[in-house]
């Protein structure tokens, strides 16, 4: 009998040699990612096994083995012949193919992300974050979309989004990082008066305060979010991710925006904030994103 089982299983001398030449290939093609066979010399059993498929074991009582791994294993006569051993096989394939697709449809529909319909959570392998996509529209965020769950939310984030199960929902991470986003207006005396919006600013800092102030007013009554505002009218390249900075600590931001950010309770908007790149609006997070980045704005 054969003591060890390399790759996709034991194949024992009382097997037929055209089992080895016709079946072994067949099953190697289309079972690999699936099934360890195993083909055992007395009673030649066949026992699926839909745990990870080890490239090398030992196999002193595989029948045991298999039943240890809490699988079923069907047994056949040693007379039956290789139609009824490929039969055997595709029925063993087609159920447990049938059983897995039923359990993942059972996880899809169990799973309640708390997000309103066509939205689900996505994953930026380029800034390794979760982030809110809509299916119908195309339209990608990195806060909410409104009328989100935050209860369901914050389940479903801390289950398949977090590092930790200890998580929170307040917009503060681990280390003590806090995660916010700003809208920045620019003026002639910022420290790089050009943006993504104008190659050359020129207005003074009083008009840059004054037009903050009307973003503040229109975020407050409730008319528009600075996530909304921050997408047209932020200076920043934080734009583009309507104005969220991700997570940061203290010591990466200029030091006036640090101090107004860490002040701000979860979704707090602060006032006017002045830094030597020009004026901002910050509003700290109260929604869930557990992988602490910093993404700095080119101000």
């Amino acid at each position: 009998m054969a003591r060890r089982c390399e790759g996709l299983g034991v194949v024992e001398e009382t097997v037929p040699r055209k089992v080895h030449g016709l079946l072994l290939p067949a099953i190697r093609e289309v079972t690999a990612p699936y099934f360890y066979i195993m083909y055992l010399a007395e009673n030649q059993a066949i026992a699926p096994n839909k745990a990870a498929k080890p490239t090398q074991c030992q196999c002193d009582s595989p029948l045991d083995q298999s039943r240890n791994w809490g699988i079923p294993t069907i047994t056949y006569p040693p007379s039956r012949d290789f139609i009824y051993v490929i039969d055997t096989l595709t029925k063993i394939l087609l159920k447990s193919s049938a059983a897995s697709a039923e359990s993942l449809q059972k996880a899809m529909t169990e799973t309640d992300t708390g997000l309103p319909p066509d939205w689900e959570v996505r994953h930026s392998n380029s800034k390794n974050l979760p982030y809110y996509f809509n299916q119908k529209t195309h339209e990608s965020r990195w806060e909410p979309p409104e009328n989100a769950d935050t209860d369901k939310l914050k389940v479903y984030m801390a289950q398949h989004h977090s590092s930790s199960a200890n998580a929170r929902i307040d917009g503060a991470g681990s280390e003590g990082k806090i995660r916010a986003a700003h809208l920045l207006v620019k003026h002639k005396d910022s420290r790089r008066p050009s943006s993504w919006r104008e190659t050359n600013i020129t207005r003074s800092k009083e008009e840059a305060i004054q037009m903050l102030k009307g973003y503040e007013e229109q975020i407050r009554s409730g008319e528009k979010t600075l996530g909304d505002l921050a997408v047209s009218e932020s200076d920043c390249s934080s734009a583009r991710k309507r104005g969220d900075l991700g997570f940061f600590g203290k010591g990466q931001m200029q030091k006036e925006f640090e101090d107004a950010a860490f002040a701000l309770q979860p979704g707090e908007l602060s006032s006017v904030v002045e830094t030597a790149s020009g004026v901002h609006l910050i509003q700290r997070y109260v929604s869930s994103v557990f992988f602490a980045t910093l993404l700095l704005c080119d101000g």
